[in-house]
């Protein structure tokens, strides 16, 4: 990706509100930092039940998120949110490398 296509990409980026789900306090903090310089708007949740409630409270427009989490694992949630958007845009951070789990 050249200098022009990554510039490209963050305009575009810049508009999204996205829902960032991260049960990891410090992980969170450190992962919205790095998002923030490509998009300009992003909501925090701690678990996949606060984040699902953000999500129906909010025009979010990508999510991104863990999968091991208390009180409401990514799963879940994202199972939650398929149901009233079938359409997002959904992207998964996690250490969790079970591959059959992901399928």
């Amino acid at each position: 990706m050249n200098n022009e296509d990554l510039d490209h990409l963050i305009s575009i980026c810049k508009d999204l509100h996205i829902l960032y789900v991260e049960d990891n306090d410090e992980v969170r903090l450190q992962t919205s930092k790095m998002l923030s310089i490509y998009f300009k708007q992003i909501t925090q949740a701690v678990n996949g039940k606060v984040g699902l409630e953000k999500f129906k409270n909010n025009k979010i427009d990508a999510v991104f998120t863990d999968i091991n989490m208390s009180v409401m694992d990514g799963i879940s949630m994202i199972k939650e949110i398929k149901k009233i958007n079938s359409q997002i845009p959904i992207i998964i951070f996690s250490a969790y490398d079970n591959k059959e789990y992901f399928l």
